[in-house]
């Protein structure tokens, strides 16, 4: 993607959708997952664990957890209703194997080399655009999250997300 900022959230990329009305596009987890086998095969890295949190009520993710030689972990997060990735670094591996459950604490990072093995089938976003705040009082800001709907505003008003980030890879409970 050559200009983050141009890139526009899809209305209900969040997870929340009004009551009754239709679930949000679904991405095809097994394509996800396929996705990531590939990166370990040709890295030498192992796929230490991956979740698929289709019926989970609250995670807007899926999840891949890669153990690099040096010992050091990457969580690799596709958005469960768009084809959206985005790739972390952990900081603290206390919680990697109950990841499902509590995230290690992580930070978003650019990886060429990563992005290589999704960019066919997915939109790879960088570090710079998911730290984007969620201001509406900056035109600029704004922009990303136009197409939202209202019943994801009315929603982030309770969690307070305060980046893209946060609405794009998040647990809601």
């Amino acid at each position: 993607m050559s200009d983050t900022n141009k890139y526009i959230l899809p209305a209900g990329v969040s997870g929340f959708y009004k009551e009754g009305e239709d679930t949000p596009a679904s991405i095809d987890v097994y394509q996800f997952r396929k996705a990531c086998e590939n990166l370990v095969e040709k890295t030498g890295y192992q796929l230490q664990a991956f979740y698929d949190f289709t019926l989970s009520k609250t995670k807007s993710y899926h999840l891949a957890v890669v153990q690099k030689p040096d010992n050091s972990y990457i969580l690799i997060f596709c958005n469960r209703y768009y084809p959206i990735i985005a790739f972390s670094k952990v900081l603290d591996v206390k919680n990697i194997n109950q990841a499902d459950f509590d995230l290690p604490e992580n930070e978003f990072f650019d990886s060429d080399q990563f992005a290589a093995f999704f960019k066919a089938d997915y939109e790879v976003l960088t570090c710079d655009y998911l730290s984007i705040t969620v201001d509406a009082d900056n035109e600029e800001d704004a922009v990303a999250v136009k197409k939202l709907t209202f019943y994801e505003f009315a929603e982030f008003s309770f969690w307070k997300p305060q980046t893209l980030g946060e609405i794009i890879f998040n647990d809601w409970g």
